[in-house]
């Protein structure tokens, strides 16, 4: 056989490996897309506005058993919250006024403690004096259901349990009237945080997949030639 046959099946047969190995490299990540879009399916919605509010049963500082639906009829003002957050503590004297000025007109506050014990809540609820609602989250279930990722964290849910705001962070007495009050409803559009991650995971893995697609099929050619 001349040396340009020997070069020429060489050079097939480099061609054919880098191929497999690119091929190989789409499958996978065909296979890794396929699996995000499953997860994505299966992964609870979060909480959005237009949309019922997830029912769930807790208990108050006195033992006594609180449903969100117990309170259909009226407007909720969900707030959940942690003693040892600062922005939490600093928004409460505001949420105070706003539940003594807006009690007798159907408005019910809701302080969901999240995963502290029930002592530490009374106690800093007697503190400072605060008279709504308080209940305890101590497993964390209803705030992962709501998707909450810090605190605090609000919704504000209409008569018919719907969601009809949301807000993240320290908000002042005027934010929270005018969302009482239903005058920025659409303001408070909750973000799609699960879907949101899947995507960013989506785009990485593709990038990072490509990627090292193309550096084998270039280490494969140079490995040959």
């Amino acid at each position: 056989m001349r040396y340009r046959d020997i070069g020429e099946v060489v050079r097939n047969s480099s061609e054919c490996s880098s191929s497999r190995w690119t091929w190989a490299i789409y499958g996978l990540l065909a296979i890794v897309l396929l699996g995000l879009l499953v997860a994505q399916a299966c992964m609870p919605v979060s909480p959005q506005i237009g949309y019922q509010a997830p029912d769930f049963t807790l208990v108050d500082l006195d033992g006594n058993t609180v449903r969100l639906s117990d309170f259909r009829g009226k407007v909720v003002f969900l707030n959940f919250w942690a003693t040892w957050c600062p922005p939490c503590r600093a928004e409460m004297p505001a949420i105070e006024e706003v539940y003594q000025e807006y009690k007798d007109e159907g408005v019910v506050v809701v302080g969901v403690d999240v995963g502290e014990s029930k002592s530490t809540v009374r106690n800093f609820v007697e503190e400072n004096g605060y008279s709504w609602i308080f209940v305890l989250d101590t497993t964390g279930e209803v705030s992962m259901e709501f998707m909450v990722l810090r605190f605090p964290t609000s919704f504000f849910i209409d008569s018919q349990g719907i969601i009809r705001a949301t807000r993240v962070g320290y908000m002042n007495k005027a934010t929270m009237v005018t969302l009482i009050t239903g005058e920025d409803l659409a303001a408070g559009e909750e973000l799609d945080l699960s879907a949101l991650w899947l995507t960013s995971v989506a785009v990485l893995l593709t990038s990072a997949l490509v990627l090292l697609a193309l550096a084998l099929e270039k280490w494969a050619w140079r490995r040959w030639w």
